[in-house]
């Protein structure tokens, strides 16, 4: 038996059947071409190491001739295309990536064992990571490295830079308002129209940020959620700070002194009058809107001549088809005074009838009516038909506690 035969022979042998020789074996030790039914392609063995192999069916990945091919076939799952030939399974490997449309690094050994690649063994990674924010609406402004997680971009979207999670954009994850790297400047860009001056920095875990109002002239605190959420969203006298101080400074004409705080809750303030010398309890949002607590036109003829002469009367008008209770002030006499309310036919019963200054006789009907004004609005219409009064004996206590002055000074 010729020595090739014997060789090749002992090789089939000793592999049990795992190669076939594909050319003359020369030698013990000669390097043959052997088909491996183990890789199902073609591979470098010698009889040597095969005898040498306590495993009779050794021959490991690294006796196989192309590798290239192999790894091709059994490995890139037709989404890597080599770009250079593969010498050894310990290598790094350039190849073309399908998925990610770029050449990427691959670790042989690592995809050998199970472990698939990933954005990591890209190679270009500014140009790959430039045109996936890209296609998000995200201009790159940092230099992309192996360790980064979170990136800086300018995004179209919100017209401001934002830090994004690459892992998050290679998923499709949208990115938020959570992702602006300046949340601050943005408010104020987009949402605070001039208006607001922020106290503090906006950041996502704060919901409710400290403002300057130039609407209200003081301090206020906005929910940022709102200005998101809401396109039209503006603040309100809610977002006042120091409420109180506010309603001082804007609306009670530095008359009435506060004698409680105001919350966001408060609909009936209770004050001190200056005018009327006395606690009042008065309705905000009548004062928010401009009625003042002291009504009538006599109110300016007073602050002018409080000092003159004037009557305050205490009547009772009846017609019929109604009957009521009425207080009023006037310059003119009783009987001239009460045509008016005939004319509109109604019987005048006087119930009391007093003569004072103009000052003090506006004071006691303005006290008379913050406690004891009804809603009853009469049929017929007249001038004073808002001073409708219930009856209380108290009324006519105060009329009667109203320093008096004779009535010839008229």
């Amino acid at each position: 038996m010729s020595m090739d035969k014997m060789y090749r022979e002992r090789i089939i042998e000793v592999s049990e059947g795992i190669l076939t020789p594909l050319e003359d074996v020369l030698r013990k030790n000669h390097k043959v071409k052997c088909y491996s039914t183990k890789y199902k392609c073609d591979v470098w063995s010698s009889l040597l190491s095969v005898e040498g192999s306590k495993n009779s069916s050794f021959h490991g990945l690294q006796s196989i001739i192309d590798k290239t091919q192999y790894m091709v076939d059994n490995f890139f799952k037709g989404d890597l295309i080599p770009l250079e030939e593969i010498k050894t399974t310990h290598q790094r490997v350039k190849c073309y990536s399908i998925t990610f449309e770029c050449d990427v690094m691959i670790n042989i050994s690592s995809v050998l064992s199970g472990y698939w690649y990933d954005c990591q063994s890209v190679i270009d990674k500014d140009k790959f990571y430039g045109r996936k924010l890209k296609e998000k609406g995200l201009i790159l402004k940092d230099k992309i490295t192996k360790r980064h997680t979170f990136v800086k971009c300018y995004s179209i979207k919100y017209k401001c830079d934002i830090k994004v999670s690459i892992h998050n954009i290679l998923n499709n994850m949208e990115y938020d308002f959570r992702s602006i790297i300046d949340k601050t400047q943005y408010m104020v860009d987009n949402f605070f129209k001039g208006d607001l001056i922020p106290l503090e920095e906006i950041t996502f875990s704060r919901q409710k940020v400290k403002c300057y109002s130039t609407k209200y002239k003081c301090d206020v605190i906005i929910p940022i959620g709102g200005y998101l959420t809401r396109v039209s969203y503006e603040h309100d006298f809610m977002s006042i700070i120091n409420k109180t101080q506010y309603v001082i400074e804007n609306y009670l004409r530095g008359d009435l002194i506060p004698l409680e705080k105001v919350t966001r809750r408060t609909q009936k303030l209770k004050c001190y009058s200056n005018t009327l010398k006395s606690n009042i309890t008065v309705h905000l949002e009548g004062i928010f809107n401009g009625q003042w607590y002291l009504t009538g036109w006599f109110h300016e003829f007073v602050v002018k001549y409080p000092d003159m002469v004037a009557y305050l009367y205490f009547i009772k008008l009846t017609s019929t088809q109604e009957s009521f209770y009425k207080i009023g002030i006037t310059r003119r006499k009783n009987k001239e005074r009460y045509k008016d309310y005939k004319r509109k036919g109604y019987n005048v019963e006087e119930i009391k009838w007093v003569v004072s200054t103009c000052k003090d006789v506006y004071i006691t009907e303005q006290k008379i009516l913050l406690e004891f004004r009804c809603a009853t609005k009469p049929k017929v219409s007249f001038d004073g038909q808002t001073e409708i009064v219930k009856y209380d004996e108290k009324i006519l206590n105060m009329m009667t506690e109203i320093k008096k002055i004779k009535e010839s000074l008229l």
